[in-house]
């Protein structure tokens, strides 16, 4: 009986024991789970105040220094200790390589060239031990994004492109309103000219529009038709002949592309065959409404009166003054606050009287880590 007893005692005692180091063993376990989780937390809140926070109200991080991440403080919860040590106690090791890449490109020589910084931060993890190669260039950094870290290091990568390509987008955003809404001002303009809108004497387009669509070259009907090219007058009546027996043959029937066109009646022969006017000012390549052949004539660009995509003119001169190249203030076509919503504080907007429908947004600037060279050609069609 009383060996039973001990060897009782002895195995209550073992298994109270043995209790003991599984719980210790348990809790050693879920604190390193803790820490890890901490740690992860904090490079987590690193990656989303820099690329959330600091790089919606700057345009990159070039001025920040390399070497520390103090920048990041004000917009973090954490202390300095807590991005500076790990939970193991350890240095956190925080490697930033910053590289110019290409964000946009748009044609021989334009591109928006940006300063993208490149992040690693690890920590050794519970062996307190960094086994993980420090990323020295790009092409390391994209290795070690990929593979992950070493052992049981704690590694986070995350690079500046995604909201640098951000605000690249946000400065297209503004090119295109900007555009659309100096393209759709200009037509309004134009239309105000057009015969349907008013009396041929009241605006050169509409002038010139009849003077096409009689064919007339001299000073009839109360036309000043030698104000305009005779020979654009006549290839453009001679078009707009063209197209109107190309429609009307092709009425009840499959619409036919204009140039030499072979054209079936309802019974499916062939009835007519149309050949495309040839042209000399007007492309040949170019089927033209006579409501646009003005276009072509380079009288009209001259005329003060002439709608032009820089806003109305001043006074008794054009919008350059009769200069190929001059300056257009956004309120002078309406878009100065889509302008000033403009991620790199705005573009030219350049200007040529010789171009009276044509716009040009132009950006050449350095900026806060970025390289911009960009001529934007806007027209109305």
């Amino acid at each position: 009986m009383q060996a039973l007893f001990y060897i009782g005692l002895f195995g209550t005692f073992f298994f109270v024991m043995s209790g003991i180091t599984v719980g210790a063993a348990r809790t050693t376990m879920q604190q390193q789970l803790d820490r890890k989780d901490r740690i992860v937390e904090v490079f987590r809140d690193v990656e989303y105040a820099i690329n959330k926070v600091i790089l919606r109200d700057q345009l990159s991080l070039a001025s920040e220094n390399i070497d520390d991440m103090n920048y990041v403080l004000p917009h973090l919860s954490w202390s300095s200790g807590d991005i500076a040590i790990d939970p193991w106690q350890r240095p956190i090791v925080s490697a930033r390589i910053d590289e110019n890449q290409v964000i946009a490109a748009f044609g021989t020589g334009e591109q928006a060239i940006a300063n993208v910084s490149h992040f690693a931060l690890i920590s050794g993890g519970a062996d307190r031990s960094i086994e993980t190669p420090i990323p020295t260039s790009v092409t390391e950094w994209r290795t070690l994004h990929s593979t992950g870290g070493v052992g049981d290091d704690v590694v986070h990568t995350f690079s500046t492109r995604a909201p640098m390509t951000e605000t690249w987008n946000a400065a297209a955003e503004v090119e295109k309103k900007v555009q659309d809404i100096a393209v759709r001002n200009y037509r309004q303009r134009v239309e105000q000219f057009s015969p349907s809108s008013g009396t041929a004497t009241d605006n050169v387009v509409g002038i010139f529009t009849n003077c096409a669509l009689l064919n007339q070259i001299d000073n009839r009907n109360g036309l000043d038709c030698l104000d305009f090219n005779g020979e654009l007058i006549n290839e453009c009546h001679q078009l707009h002949q063209y197209n109107l027996a190309v429609a009307s043959a092709n009425s009840g029937t499959q619409q036919q592309p204009a140039g030499e066109t072979s054209l079936q009646g309802n019974d499916g022969s062939t009835s007519i065959s149309l050949q495309r006017p040839i042209t000399r000012i007007i492309p040949k390549d170019v089927d033209v409404q006579i409501g646009q052949c003005w276009r072509y004539d380079e009288g009209l660009k001259a005329n003060i009166r002439f709608p032009t995509m820089a806003g109305d003119p001043e006074g008794t001169t054009r919008n350059c003054q009769s200069s190929n190249d001059c300056t257009v203030a956004p309120s002078k076509i309406g878009v100065e606050f889509e302008v000033a919503r403009d991620p790199f504080g705005g573009f030219r907007l350049a200007y040529d009287d010789n171009n009276p429908d044509k716009l040009t947004l132009e950006r050449n600037v350095v900026l806060d880590g970025w390289r911009v060279v960009r001529r934007n050609t806007v027209r109305s069609e």
